[in-house]
């Protein structure tokens, strides 16, 4: 049996590659892409005196939700706002990708690629663009604020998506996250946003609604914010009503806030600053910026199990070390939960970590690296939470306490120039006794730092004298006492050695 071209469906060549006909593929079995179908960038326009394309663009929007379709556009400038993603449709720009040092000066195609840029004379009161819809998502465009006021990307979607998009030049949040849900972001660039009270990036649930207002599972890969005025990124609800945020993870963040010139010293506020959140971790992040901190911990709502949960693993936060050095990096204010594994800390003169008196119990801090000669923990709790060991413990090298000394007071009239050369780990106490001594109590020793229970106090006689005394302790939580059953024979010195475990 004999078929012809006819029988199945070929296409004649009249029709192949021809307006209203079949686009003709390359020899690699592609479409080519001059046959791809594209909106035209009818809003490329000059800088200034610029036509509005918001209408024309937000039509194809709305077309192409009615199919979940996507909406692509050609390497342009197309000026916009207010544009509005439904659910299960996309915008992507078909072009190169843009850069932001790749700019001369403003004006048209400024960065490359395909712009979406805000009117002139906007009043800020509508994102540039935001998501809406359940599983919108945006692609290969930058935001061009052009240093007026107004967010530049919203998403509110459930699963949403936003992939290799810059933000720059916002004179406001850049890009905000709010009360989304399931998303996911990747290769974001954010740009020259933000202003001394408002962050650059914000992530945010919504105020009062109940758990359905949460932002939560948003996974970040590759966010990139460089030069905002003041704080990078916030996170969370602010004071006792402020929502909290749940469970977002950030991998391979960058923040740079540097010294560009005399008149631009970094950041003074927080450069990264969380609120009342419910999990969020940072995963090989690099934050370099002060002389302001670096992250600052201020959660209000610590009601279990929502108590919080920051967590830093691996990565370097680095300080300013030019004009204006940092003192410290991270600032623990209020909270109950922060965690901090193999981070390099570096470039700063004085704390790397300040946890403040009413900051909770539960901080974990175990950096891979600080600066020689600095204090790493600067800690102003009475209370803290122990590390959990599960299993044995090999101890390669030596345990050391911080070198902090313990205070010692003499309890008896007899007893006179106690001294004391140890901490809360070991030490050597001394103490001179009269030619008429007594026994019972001699000296107490107060602990640096409180401990949760008392712990166990065993003591060793260093010489004879203190042998002879039959020397025992009693412990509790903020120190111990030292009392002799046997009456000493003075006037004499005795000299103990005692260790602390608990």
């Amino acid at each position: 049996m004999q078929i012809s071209s006819k029988d199945v469906g070929e296409v004649p060549q009249s029709q192949k590659g021809v307006p209203g006909g079949v686009a003709e593929l390359q020899i690699d079995g592609k479409m080519p892409i001059s046959q791809v179908p594209f909106e035209e960038a009818v809003g490329k326009l000059a800088f200034v005196g610029e036509s509005n394309s918001t209408s024309y663009i937000q039509e194809k929007i709305n077309a192409a939700s009615r199919n979940s379709d996507v909406v692509r556009l050609r390497p342009g400038t197309y000026v916009c706002e207010g544009l509005q993603l439904p659910a299960k449709t996309a915008i992507e720009g078909w072009a190169g990708d843009g850069a932001r040092f790749g700019a001369t000066s403003p004006g048209d195609d400024a960065y490359g690629g395909v712009q979406l840029r805000r009117p002139q004379g906007s009043d800020g009161v509508r994102p540039v663009v935001d998501l809406v819809g359940a599983g919108a998502s945006i692609r290969g465009l930058t935001i061009d604020g052009r240093g007026m006021s107004g967010v530049g990307l919203r998403t509110e979607a459930f699963e949403g998506n936003i992939c290799a998009v810059r933000v720059i030049g916002v004179n406001d949040v850049g890009l905000e996250i709010a009360r989304a849900n399931n998303g996911v972001m990747r290769d974001i660039w954010v740009d020259n946003c933000g202003t001394d009270s408002s962050p650059a990036v914000r992530i945010r649930s919504v105020d009062g609604v109940g758990s359905a207002s949460h932002t939560n599972n948003q996974d970040i890969y590759n966010l990139h914010i460089e030069r905002a005025p003041e704080t990078a990124l916030s996170i969370g609800g602010t004071g006792a009503t402020g929502a909290q945020v749940q469970w977002v993870r950030f991998y391979g963040l960058h923040i740079e806030s540097p010294e560009d010139s005399v008149s631009k010293p970094g950041n003074r506020l927080p450069l990264v600053r969380i609120f009342n959140v419910q999990g969020v971790d940072f995963v090989s992040p690099m934050i370099f910026g002060g002389p302001g901190f670096l992250i600052e911990h201020d959660q209000v709502t610590l009601v279990k199990p929502d108590a919080g949960g920051v967590r830093i693993m691996g990565g370097a936060l680095v300080g300013q070390g030019e004009r204006n050095v940092s003192a410290g990096l991270i600032h623990l204010l209020a909270g109950d939960s922060f965690w901090l594994n193999g981070t390099a800390l570096t470039r700063y003169t004085e704390t790397a970590i300040r946890i403040d008196a009413g900051y909770g119990a539960g901080a974990w801090l175990n950096p891979s690296s600080w600066e020689d000669g600095t204090e790493v923990v600067g800690d102003a709790r009475a209370t803290r939470m122990p590390f959990v060991v599960l299993g044995d413990q090999v101890v390669s090298g030596h345990v050391c306490s911080d070198g902090r000394t313990a205070a010692v007071r003499t309890l008896s009239p007899a007893t006179s120039n106690a001294s004391i050369v140890g901490d809360d780990v070991k030490g050597v106490l001394e103490f001179q006794v009269s030619a008429s001594p007594a026994n019972g109590g001699q000296v107490a020793v107060q602990f640096t730092r409180k401990f949760s229970v008392a712990p166990v106090v065993t003591m060793t006689p260093l010489n004879a004298a203190a042998a002879m005394v039959q020397a025992y302790v009693e412990a509790s939580e903020t120190g111990f006492t030292l009392s002799c059953a046997q009456e000493p024979r003075g006037p004499e010195l005795l000299r103990f050695a005692y260790h602390v475990l608990g």
